[in-house]
C-alpha cells in the first residue's frame, strides 16, 4: 500500500486502508486515511502514523445532526401515516325544539323575538279574550293584552324579553284592572300600568315597572312598591351592572331622584339618571330658582345658568364631562374643572377619550367652526364634524369643509389632502394605531390607508381584523366587484343585480375575520350564484349565502345558504338537513352586526338558528363534532 507508512507499532509494511470504523462510520472513514496493520492489528493514521487517531470534532457534530435529521424524518413520516390513518370527518348533530305553528288568532304586529334570537312570543285573540304564546306554549287568557297602535315610527314592543332571552314579561288586563305577568307568574292588580312597562335588569334577574292606583303612581322594583307620587317622571332604570336602580318621581310640584330606594331632596326639575359604564357612578341634572347643577354620586356641582343635554362618562367611569353656561359664556366641565370659555359650544359635540384624560368639542366662532381638543383650538373651517377619539385615546379625527365645498380629514390637528368630499365613515383600527377613510374627487373614489392613497370607481366598504394588522377593502371597478386583502386584489366578482331605482352599490356586507385574525371569509358572486371564499379558496355555489361566522377558536366557518326553495346551514362544506326557511331574529354580538341575522354561536362548537318547516317554527341547535376515520 504505497500511500501508507509502515505500522508504527511493529514496523510491518503489511497494512490496509480502512473503509469503515466505529468512530468515523461509513460517512467519514474514507476521508480520514485510517489504516490497520495486518500483522499486529494496530490502527493508525496512514500518513502521520498517529495510533488510534480521533475523529475531528466538527465531523462528529455534523454526524450527530445528520443522524437526528434522519430520525426526525422517520418520526415525521410515521406521524404523517398515523394522521392519515386518523383523518377527521365533520358531522353536525342536530337537535330541534318545536316552537309551534302559527295561531289563527295571532294579533298582527304582536310577534316579538328575544334578543338572542332563540325565543318567540306573540298575542292571540279569541272569543274568550287574549293570551300570549311563548315558544308555542299558550299562557293564561285575560280580558286583553294592551298594545300600542301602529304608527309611522313602527311598533313599540308590548312583550319584553330579558337580554339573555330566558325571561319574559308583559302587561295584561283583567276586567278593569291591570297586572304584570313575569314568567307566567302574576303580579298584583292596579288601576293602570303603562303598555310595555316591565323592564329587566341587564343580568335578567330583576324587574321594575310603574303602576297607578287612584290618582297616585309609584314604582315597583323587585316586587316592592315605592312611596306614592303624583306621577313617575322617569321610569325605573337599572345600572349596567344590574346592582342599582334609579327613577324620578313628582310629588306636590317637586321632583325627586330615587336611587336604590333613597329619595334626594325635592327640586323644581330633576333629569333622568346617567350611570357610568361600570354602573358604579350615577349623575343627573337638577334645577332650582333658574340655576342648574349636576349631582354626581350625591355631590352637588357649582350652580350654572344652564347645562347641555348630555352628561358624558368616560369608558372607565372615572371622568364626567358636561357643557355649562354662565354669564353668557359656555365651557365644558370635566371632573368639576371648568375649561376655556367660548361664545357657543355646539350641543352634543363634546366627547371624552376612552381613558377619560382628553376632551374634544366643536365651537362656533365668527360664523365658522373649529374643534377644541385638550384645551387647544384647532383651525377654523366652514364646518367640522364631531371629533372622534381612537380606541387607545392617542388620536383624534374629524372632517372639515373648506370654501367651494372642498373637504379634508384632520388627524391630530393636521389637515390631509383636499377632496370634493370626505366620508364621515372614517375608522380607527381596534388598537387605534391605523386610520382609514374614504374620499371623492370627480368621479373617482379614494381610500386613504395609513396615509397611502388608492383609487377605484367606487369604494364600497372596509373592515379591520380584530388584531388590527389586516384590512379588507371592497371596491367596484366598472360593473365588477373586487376585494383588496392586505393590499392584494382578489379575483373580480359580479355585483348584485340592482333593483329598480337602486345603484350597483346596493349589496350585502358579508365579510368576516376569525377571532384570531388569521382567517378571512367573504361572499362572491358569479353567474348569478353566491359562493363563499374562505382563506382564498372558493366553496360551492348556492342561490343565496348569508350569516357568515367563524367559531370562537377560528377552526370552523359556518353560514346559511339557499338552493332552490330549501335552506341549509353549511359548516366547512358540510350541509345540515334542509328547512323551508330561516328567521333573522337576532343581532350578533361577536361582530357587532347592525343587521338581524339568523345564525348564532351557541357554544365554542355550537350553532343556533330559528327555522321553519311547513308552518311550524323550530329552534335548531347544531353541534359540530369531529370524528376520526
Amino acid at each position: 500500500m504505497s500511500n501508507h507508512i509502515p505500522c508504527p507499532a511493529c514496523s510491518s509494511p503489511n497494512v490496509k486502508k480502512l473503509m469503515y470504523t466505529a468512530r468515523g462510520g461509513i460517512l467519514w472513514t474514507p476521508f480520514l486515511n485510517f489504516a490497520k496493520c495486518r500483522a499486529c492489528g494496530a490502527r493508525f493514521h496512514g500518513q502521520t502514523g498517529q495510533l488510534d487517531p480521533p475523529v475531528p470534532k466538527a465531523m462528529r457534530v455534523v454526524s450527530v445532526l445528520i443522524i437526528m435529521g434522519f430520525v426526525g424524518l422517520i418520526i415525521g413520516f410515521a406521524l404523517a401515516l398515523s394522521a392519515r390513518g386518523q383523518a377527521t370527518q365533520l358531522r353536525l348533530v342536530t337537535r330541534e325544539v318545536s316552537l309551534g305553528q302559527p295561531h289563527a288568532g295571532e294579533i298582527k304586529y304582536s310577534r316579538e323575538f328575544s334578543p338572542d334570537g332563540l325565543h318567540v312570543a306573540y298575542s292571540v285573540k279569541t272569543a274568550e279574550g287574549e293570551f300570549v304564546v311563548v315558544d308555542g306554549v299558550a299562557g293564561k287568557t285575560y280580558t286583553g293584552i294592551p298594545r300600542y297602535p301602529l304608527t309611522e315610527a313602527g311598533i313599540k314592543s308590548q312583550i319584553v324579553f330579558s337580554l339573555d332571552g330566558r325571561r319574559i314579561a308583559y302587561v295584561a288586563q283583567r276586567g278593569a284592572k291591570f297586572l304584570v305577568v313575569v314568567d307566567a307568574k302574576e303580579g298584583p292588580e292596579f288601576d293602570n300600568i303603562r303598555v310595555g312597562a316591565p323592564s329587566f335588569s341587564p343580568d335578567g334577574r330583576r324587574v321594575a315597572y310603574t303602576a297607578e292606583r287612584g290618582d297616585s303612581e309609584f314604582a315597583i322594583v323587585d316586587g316592592v312598591e315605592s312611596k306614592l307620587f303624583d306621577s313617575i317622571y322617569a321610569p325605573p332604570q337599572f345600572s349596567p351592572d344590574s346592582k342599582r336602580v334609579a327613577y324620578v318621581g313628582e310629588r306636590a310640584r317637586k321632583m325627586f331622584m330615587v336611587i336604590d330606594g333613597v329619595e334626594s331632596p325635592g327640586k323644581e326639575y330633576v333629569s333622568g339618571p346617567d350611570f357610568s359604564p361600570d354602573g358604579g357612578r350615577v349623575a343627573y341634572k337638577v334645577s332650582q330658582n333658574d340655576k342648574w347643577q349636576v349631582i354626581t354620586d350625591g355631590k352637588e356641582s357649582r350652580a350654572y345658568d344652564g347645562l347641555g343635554n348630555n352628561l358624558v362618562f368616560s369608558a372607565d367611569g372615572r371622568s364626567l364631562l358636561y357643557r355649562a353656561s354662565l354669564g353668557g359664556d359656555q365651557f365644558v366641565v370635566v371632573n368639576n374643572v371648568e375649561g376655556h370659555k367660548h361664545p357657543t359650544i355646539e350641543e352634543n359635540s363634546y366627547t371624552l377619550s376612552p381613558d377619560g384624560k382628553r376632551a374634544a368639542y366643536k365651537v362656533w366662532r365668527n360664523r365658522r367652526q373649529l374643534v377644541v381638543c385638550d384645551g387647544k383650538a384647532g383651525p377654523a373651517y366652514q364646518f367640522v364634524s364631531e371629533p372622534v377619539f381612537s380606541p387607545d385615546s392617542q388620536h383624534v379625527m374629524y372632517t372639515a369643509t373648506l370654501g367651494e365645498m372642498k373637504e379634508v380629514a384632520v388627524v391630530d390637528g393636521v389637515a390631509g389632502a383636499v377632496f370634493d368630499s370626505v366620508g364621515a365613515y372614517f375608522r380607527f383600527s381596534p388598537d387605534g394605531r391605523r386610520i382609514v377613510y374614504y374620499a371623492k374627487r370627480g368621479d373617482k373614489d379614494f381610500l386613504l390607508v395609513d396615509g397611502a392613497l388608492v383609487s377605484y370607481d367606487k369604494i364600497l366598504g372596509f373592515k379591520f381584523s380584530p388584531d388590527s394588522k389586516r384590512l379588507i377593502v371592497e371596491a367596484r371597478r366598472g360593473h365588477r366587484r373586487l376585494l383588496i386583502v392586505d393590499g392584494a386584489e382578489s379575483k373580480e366578482y359580479e355585483m348584485n343585480t340592482p333593483e329598480r331605482g337602486q345603484a350597483y352599490e346596493t349589496y350585502r356586507d358579508e365579510i368576516v375575520f376569525s377571532p384570531d385574525s388569521r382567517r378571512l371569509a367573504y361572499v362572491g358572486q358569479r353567474d348569478g350564484k353566491d359562493f363563499v371564499v374562505v382563506d382564498g379558496a372558493e366553496d360551492r355555489s348556492y342561490d343565496d349565502v348569508d350569516d357568515l361566522l367563524f367559531t370562537r377558536d377560528g377552526k370552523h366557518l359556518a353560514y346559511t345558504a339557499r338552493r332552490g326553495g330549501k335552506h341549509v346551514v353549511v359548516v366547512d362544506g358540510v350541509e345540515s338537513q334542509e328547512y323551508d326557511g330561516f328567521v333573522g331574529a337576532a343581532r350578533r354580538v361577536e361582530d357587532d352586526s347592525p343587521f338581524y341575522v339568523s345564525l348564532l354561536l351557541d357554544a365554542p362548537h355550537g350553532l343556533s338558528v330559528l327555522a321553519t318547516r311547513g308552518q311550524e317554527l323550530f329552534r335548531v341547535k347544531l353541534e359540530i363534532v369531529e370524528e376520526s376515520d
